[in-house]
This record gives C-alpha cells, sequence and structure tokens, in this order.
C-alpha cells in the first residue's frame, strides 16, 4: 500500500506544482513529472493487473515470434501497431508496451483537467483520479487509455466538435467501446440545457434508464432470441441473479449531494452541468454489474470518469460549509481506493512488484 501512496501523493505534489509554481521552465519540467512519474511506476511493474500475465505479455510475447493475422488479432489498431513497434522494430521487452500506454493515458488526464484550472481545483481532480482510477489502469489497459481521451475530448463538446469526434475515434483505436461517447454531442442539449422541457426529458431519461436496469431479466427474455440481435444478447448480457446492495448507494450519493451547496453561478456551466449528467448517467450504468454476469457495466466508466472534474468543481465553488464537506468527500475517495483495490483486491495491483524483482 505505501508504494501507492507514495505514487499518488507524490504525483498529487507535482500537479500542484505545475500549477502554482510561476517559473515557466519550472512549471514544464513538473508538469513532465506528472505525467512521467506515474507512467514509470506503471511501466516497470511486473505481472500487476489481471490481464497482465494472461493477456497482454503473452500477445506481446508472440508478435515477436510471427505477425497475428489480422482475422485472429482480437486488440485494436493503436495498441496492435504500439506492440508490434516496440516487439519488432525497436526490439524491446514489454514493459514498454506499459509505460507508453500509461504515458498516453497519463497526458490526456492531465490535459484535460487543466483546461479547467480556471473553473476546478486541478490538485483535488488529480488526487481524485489517482486514487479510484490509476491502479484501475495496470488492468483495464486500453479502456482507462479510451476513457482518459474521451475525457479530454470534452474540451470540445462546445466548440469545434469535429475534434471531439476525432479523438473519440481515436480512442475506439485503442478501445472500441468508447464509441458510445459518439452519442453525446447528440444528446448533450438535453443534459445542459435549463430550460423546463429539457430539464424534464433529462429526469425521464434517468428514470427510464434506472427502469431498463432494473427490469433487465425481463428485457432480456424479450430480446434474447431475436434473430438480429439475439446472439450478441446472449453473449455480452447474460443475467443473474443478484441483488443492487448499499454498496451502489455509496458510491454514488456522495458524489451527487454537494452540489446543493455550489456556487449558483458555477451551476449554470455547461461544462459542469454535463460533468454532472455524465456522472448521474455512468452511476446508472453501472448498476449493470448487479445484473449480468459480464463486463457490460465497464461502459458506465466513460461516463463515470467525470467524476475527476466534477469533484474539482465542488472543491472549488462550494460556498456552504466547505471545510466538512471537503473532508468528507476525501475521506469517501480514501475510503472506496483502500476498499476496492485493497479489501476486494479490483484489477489485482497488490502487492506491487516490479521487473527489478522478478
Amino acid at each position: 500500500m505505501l508504494v501507492y501512496v507514495v505514487i499518488i501523493l507524490l504525483t498529487t505534489l507535482f500537479c500542484w506544482l505545475s500549477i502554482h509554481i510561476k517559473e515557466k521552465e519550472l512549471k514544464i519540467i513538473f508538469a513532465a513529472l506528472t505525467i512521467l512519474f506515474p507512467s514509470i511506476m506503471a511501466g516497470i511493474r511486473y505481472g500487476i493487473g489481471t490481464d497482465y500475465v494472461y493477456v497482454y505479455e503473452p500477445y506481446f510475447e508472440e508478435l515477436k515470434v510471427t505477425i497475428i493475422p489480422w482475422s485472429e488479432d482480437r486488440f485494436e489498431l493503436a495498441y496492435r501497431l504500439i506492440n508490434i513497434f516496440i516487439a519488432n522494430v525497436l526490439q524491446l521487452n514489454f514493459s514498454w508496451v506499459m509505460f507508453i500506454m500509461a504515458l498516453i493515458t497519463h497526458s490526456f488526464v492531465y490535459f484535460a483537467i487543466i483546461n479547467y484550472k480556471d473553473k476546478i481545483n486541478v490538485t483535488i481532480a488529480m488526487f481524485t483520479y489517482m486514487m479510484l482510477y490509476y491502479q484501475m489502469s495496470f488492468n483495464l489497459v486500453r479502456q482507462c487509455c479510451a476513457m482518459a481521451i474521451s475525457l479530454y475530448a470534452l474540451k470540445y463538446i462546445n466548440k469545434k466538435v469535429y475534434i471531439y469526434f476525432i479523438l473519440i475515434i481515436l480512442g475506439m483505436l485503442f478501445q472500441k467501446t468508447v464509441g458510445i461517447m459518439l452519442i453525446i454531442p447528440l444528446v448533450k442539449k438535453i443534459y445542459v440545457n435549463r430550460k423546463k422541457k429539457f430539464e424534464v426529458i433529462k429526469y425521464l431519461s434517468y428514470i427510464v434508464l434506472l427502469l431498463v436496469i432494473l427490469n433487465f431479466r425481463t428485457f432480456y427474455e424479450l430480446f434474447s432470441h431475436n434473430e438480429l440481435i439475439g446472439y450478441y444478447i446472449r453473449s455480452y448480457l447474460r443475467t443473474t441473479d443478484s441483488n443492487i446492495g448499499i454498496g451502489a448507494v455509496i458510491r454514488v450519493v456522495p458524489f451527487l449531494l454537494p452540489i446543493l451547496f455550489i456556487n449558483n453561478e458555477i451551476k449554470k456551466d455547461k461544462m459542469f452541468r454535463l460533468s454532472y449528467s455524465l456522472f448521474c448517467i455512468g452511476s446508472i450504468l453501472r448498476l449493470m454489474a448487479y445484473v449480468t454476469t459480464t463486463f457490460a457495466e465497464r461502459l458506465a466508466l466513460y461516463f463515470i470518469i467525470a467524476q475527476v472534474l466534477l469533484i474539482g468543481y465542488y472543491f472549488k465553488n462550494i460556498v456552504k460549509h466547505k471545510k466538512l464537506i471537503s473532508a468528507f468527500l476525501i475521506i469517501m475517495i480514501v475510503f472506496l481506493w483502500y476498499y476496492d483495490f485493497f479489501l476486494l483486491g479490483s484489477c489485482e495491483t497488490v502487492p506491487y512488484n516490479t521487473i527489478f524483482s522478478k
């Protein structure tokens, strides 16, 4: 645990220095350290992450011997090319693949966060990412990279939306499921417009989505035998009898309630409203974990990562009970980090081993 504490705190400190220090050269150095340090620590790890030993490393070693035929290659183009380039052109070891993937991921996260430096607490946003998503990126290597790209793409959601689409397509070259985010510019107005009719549609969409998930077994039975989509539903949306527990509430409610204490002006901000709505959608989609036996709930992560910005907004713009609410949010973040990665062993990131101790 101590290793991760050091990585998280140092990265957060580097991020703080990159924003608050005045000398331009030092700002660049600390910005580079914010990206490089956690990337190096991700790169030199060995055997950490559920898929490291059984999926990613064997794939790399196979590429060193022969190029896998296109029709048999399970990975997306960008990840495939990185592996081929490192294995066959540079002839380096697998750690370089993990380093490059982490470098891409953390670059997009950092620049996504500092883009809102006038509206959010950048340091807290980076701390939130490091606590809740850094260790996740050790296992969901490709998806976390796509998530980081989609988070950065939000910069262009209101202006130059074509760049948003280009970035999401880039993300699809790492993990194609991020394509779900292509729909956001098309429905964005519903979630950022303050007119009453859009507010009604927004809340109705939450209710409908929740009802679909709560009655998932019924919809599964209706569509699983459909000739057109039945195969995919049976393959990727298999049902389970698990019950939705208190954990689902604990993960969501503490990060939604602080809106009651937010500066009224920031509530009008389109990016804040979109971040809040994305987190709401993701929180509902995450309930798929309780009703399916597959990984369909991972789609929720593309929406939930907006909480990195959302919590940054809270810390910058809370006007009442700021110290109390801020302390509570920090406690919740630390609790979820400890509970997920150390008690549950999520993503199998413990213990931290390096290539130097093989």
